[in-house]
């Protein structure tokens, strides 16, 4: 009996593993006494287990390293670049573990396939540049629409208060025209045509020569301030600009549909409310009914560029200037410009002596433009050049940019006001403002 104990004990100690799981629990049902003819019998039923369980750790070892080994080969084959610089990163991906191996091809492989069908579709990056242009262009015009809008409403609003006090009988009628009088329509100073009180005032009838004059003017230029408009119309009637003929021509034509007006304010001597007109859909066929066809609309294609009416009359009346003072080429609806942080989008471009420049108009204050000014002062070549409506905002925008950029850039600018005070700088150019 002692001795059998012994050759257990010794058999269990020189084993190189634990007896645990299913095999405990058999032997936990053995006998604990070897006495008796069976212990030999059970002993070997011990070894014969105890070797069993060897031999299946070595095969799940064997499998265990089979599958490594595959996986290290799917591996070098699919993620080459990513395994072999893991490899000289000294970091052994051989010796990962095999759940670590595995999350690595998936991680790699699925950036590979996205790449190769990429490669299938050369096209791709184009297209999604053009529809992120298309999202960009619907946006601008879904924005337009917005202000027209507005627009609208508040004509609607200012309407509808002037027809209620011409029926409480606030407002006096206008006396008729003497009948014995000329045809004309007797002149009315400038202010008097755009002014707010005398839309209400009834309209008296136009030669239908003079409307079809001003729909034809509008639908072969596309020009849109009223300024413009009433100018080019003097000079096609030999009349002053001033004159009533033409401001009333421009308001019946509003009345009977034909013209669209969009209200606006400047911040320069003058008028401060002007006017910004666009052919309504009964002007457009009117046009097309004179054997015009028209072209787009300055206002149409302003808006797409600069926003808001108000922007859009700074922009145009400052083309006006720099064409007056010799620039050429000068264009208020340029195209964007790639810098190297992005796009530039200018308000206009004109050439002088043989040079580019792009130019800013900004008619207010507290915004977010240090990139603006930056990519502004990239492609002039280190000098931002501004134009602002007043002196007050010249000011406050040529502090603002060397607030945000220093003493980066050159900054060169003027005002319309000053300008048409006839002012200029120390150079005797237009730019009042040199630093």
């Amino acid at each position: 009996m002692t001795r059998n104990n012994g050759a257990v004990d010794g058999f269990s100690r020189a084993l190189p593993i634990n007896v645990g799981g299913p095999m405990a629990a058999e032997m936990a049902f053995l006998p604990h006494s070897t006495s008796g003819p069976s212990a030999p019998m059970e002993v070997q039923q011990m070894r014969d287990m105890l070797d069993w369980q060897i031999r299946l750790r070595e095969a799940t070892q064997l499998e265990c390293s089979v599958l490594r080994r595959a996986l290290v080969e799917v591996a070098e084959a699919t993620c080459v670049s990513q395994w072999d610089a893991e490899k000289r990163a000294g970091r052994n991906p051989e010796q990962w573990p095999g759940e670590q191996i595995g999350a690595f091809v998936i991680r790699h492989a699925r950036a590979e396939q996205r790449r190769a069908w990429l490669m299938e579709r050369p096209d791709l990056p184009d297209e999604s540049e053009r529809l992120l242009k298309e999202r960009a262009a619907d946006r601008e015009e879904i924005d337009r629409l917005k202000l027209q809008l507005e627009h609208f409403q508040a004509s609607t609003r200012t309407l509808a208060e002037r027809v209620a006090q011409l029926t409480a009988g606030k407002k006096g009628t206008k006396s008729k025209q003497d009948a014995a009088g000329s045809a004309d329509i007797p002149d009315q100073s400038e202010s008097r045509l755009e002014g707010e009180d005398e839309s209400a005032a009834p309209l008296e009838p136009v030669p239908p020569e003079r409307i079809d004059a001003l729909v034809k003017l509008i639908a072969s230029t596309g020009i849109s301030r009223s300024d413009d408009i009433r100018e080019q119309l003097a000079a096609q009637w030999c009349i002053s600009r001033a004159s009533g003929r033409v401001g009333y021509t421009v308001r019946v034509a509003a009345h009977q549909g034909l013209l669209e007006a969009y209200p606006c304010t400047v911040e320069w001597p003058g008028e401060k409310t002007r006017q910004v007109l666009a052919l309504s859909v009964a002007g457009r066929i009117r046009a097309e009914q004179l054997g015009v066809a028209p072209v787009t609309s300055e206002y149409e294609t302003g808006l797409k560029h600069h926003k808001t009416p108000e922007h859009l009359y700074v922009v145009l009346k400052a083309a006006d200037i720099l064409r007056a003072e010799g620039y050429t080429d000068v264009n208020q609806f340029p195209d964007c410009v790639r810098v190297d942080d992005g796009d530039y989008c200018p308000d206009i471009t004109a050439r002088k002596n043989g040079h580019l420049v792009y130019i800013e108009c900004e008619r207010s204050q507290n915004k977010a433009r240090e990139v603006k000014w930056s990519r502004a002062g990239q492609v002039n070549g280190g000098t931002i050049f501004l134009v602002t409506p007043n002196r007050k905002l010249m000011d406050s925008i040529t502090s603002e940019i060397k607030a945000t950029t220093g003493s980066t850039f050159k900054i060169s600018a003027f005002n319309i006001s000053e300008y048409l005070g006839k002012a200029r700088g120390q150079d005797g150019s237009i730019w009042l403002h040199q630093r």
